[in-house]
């Protein structure tokens, strides 16, 4: 390398100098050469120091935030910079804890937008792109400021994976999407995941995050951490509307706002609401007081599943769903107080002696012993649900194990009339149609007979518009 160096003397315009001192008043210049022939590897070195400092730098860059959105196969983690704002010595490949001012700390991913993508205001301040979802969560507003900072995490270090999904979801079905998710996201670099956070799976299925330790903020994974079984999908459900804005399924013709009002459906559902509350509060001084549990009986499609929905909907904000599987409820005992609902109940508890293997005997065993054991049901009720009461083992509805019985009945003809208006909406009848002669001949028919007619009649009319068209493209 070649070094040089030139000096140059300026006229000193601030002094008056003695005529007897030589003018210095000129401009003169003087150039000295050094060569460092020794230094052939300095490049290199210059390299090496660079990457060093990118990766011991621990200083603070600050960006001016602008609102994007969270588009698919993308994460709620991911911020997005251009590689104009991109500082010097910022290091991608590093996670980087996202810190407000009000010290909101969340840990992202970094990554640079194409040039092509360049659609960043251009101004005094470096921005950094984040998506709306996060920006909730952190409690930011477009254009704060926020500070990135490299953080070093240990790959696959955490001892678990929770997933808690947004609505109620086989864990199978949970699992295998995780994974995908895994492997398809940490094929370049592994996935970041902080604590309580949302990831968007298959179908637009939600997931929530929980490390284990709980101490843990946040956690590095790759498929290697998938092999060693770390993964369990529990049965809790965590609402995401606060950060998220789901689309809602339309509503289909059997769905909860198109119910047929019902005069003895509304009463029952006011009479077993009011009782629940009341057994569920209920303290161990006035407990022999307590009405005991309930069966809803009645032949299929009449409504029970939804009797309990609607139940539910008054009774509980946040229902808690558990697995199906006998020997995964031990650990949900203590969830008090609480309503369990068990639906098809005659395949769990059906009469004792006619199992050749004894298993469903003890079943039925254990679950009497949970009705009214030495411990009790103080704080909890069951709700029974079978189209099959006579298949019951007659223990069950002994006084004390299950004292009321709601009967869902087939519909009468103001029922049937009800249902027959309110599932044929969205047709168009003819004006010589009558429902009321349609009612009064479907007797002992259930909603989804009804459901069935009216499916029935309109496929057969657009056939039998097809064969007068002959095929020909009409407006339906």
């Amino acid at each position: 390398i070649d070094h040089t160096t030139e000096l140059i003397v300026a006229p000193n315009t601030t002094k008056v100098v003695p005529e007897s001192l030589p003018k210095v008043n000129d401009l003169s210049k003087s150039k000295t050469t050094a060569s460092f022939p020794a230094a052939e590897n300095s490049l290199t070195r210059s390299s090496t120091m660079k990457n060093d400092l990118k990766k011991e730098n621990s200083r603070t860059f600050e960006f001016r935030v602008l609102r994007g959105k969270w588009e698919d196969n993308t994460s709620i983690c991911d911020v997005y910079i251009t590689k104009h704002n991109l500082p010097e010595f910022m290091d991608l490949s590093q996670i980087y804890s996202l810190k407000t001012s009000e010290d909101n700390e969340y840990f992202v991913n970094v990554k640079v937008v194409a040039d092509s993508e360049d659609h960043f205001p251009t101004n005094i301040h470096p921005t950094i792109e984040v998506n709306e979802n996060l920006m909730k969560i952190i409690k930011i507003k477009e254009f704060e400021k926020v500070s990135l900072q490299s953080k070093h995490g240990v790959l696959n270090f955490a001892e678990k994976i929770e997933l808690y999904a947004e609505k109620k979801t086989h864990y199978k079905i949970l699992e295998n999407a995780f994974k995908k998710y895994v492997l398809a996201h940490g094929d370049l670099a592994p996935v970041l995941l902080n604590q309580g956070q949302i990831l968007r799976l298959e179908d637009n299925l939600y997931v929530t995050i929980g490390i284990s330790p709980d101490h843990f903020k946040f956690c590095i994974i790759d498929g290697q951490f998938l092999k060693e079984c770390k993964i369990y999908a529990t049965d809790v459900t965590k609402k995401v509307d606060e950060i998220l804005e789901i689309e809602e399924k339309k509503n289909s013709i059997l769905s909860i706002p198109d119910l047929i009002e019902l005069d003895k459906f509304d009463q029952i559902v006011d009479d077993m609401v009011e009782q629940l509350k009341n057994d569920l509060c209920l303290d161990s001084k006035n407990s022999v007081l307590r009405q005991g549990n309930i069966v809803i009986c009645g032949p299929s499609n009449t409504g029970k599943t939804i009797l309990v929905e609607r139940i539910l909907d008054r009774l509980a904000e946040e229902p808690y769903y558990c697995n199906y599987g006998i020997y995964q409820c031990t650990r949900n005992k203590g969830r008090k107080p609480c309503v369990l609902f068990f639906d098809e109940f005659d395949s769990l508890a059906p009469k004792r002696g006619h199992d050749s293997t004894g298993v469903t005997d003890r079943v039925v065993n254990q679950l009497l012993t949970e009705l009214d054991g030495v411990e009790g049901l103080q704080g909890v009720t069951v709700i029974a649900a079978t189209s099959r009461p006579e298949l019951l083992d007659p223990a069950l509805l002994r006084s004390g194990r299950i004292d009321r019985l709601v009967e869902c009945t087939l519909p009468d003809y103001k029922s049937r009339l009800g249902i027959f208006k309110t599932l044929s909406k969205s047709l168009h009848f003819d004006e010589s149609v009558d429902l009321g002669y349609f009612a009064e001949v479907t007797e002992n028919y259930t909603g989804a007979d009804i459901q069935s007619i009216l499916v029935s009649a309109n496929m057969t009319a657009l056939k039998e518009l097809l064969v007068k068209t002959k095929g020909d493209k009409v407006g339906l």
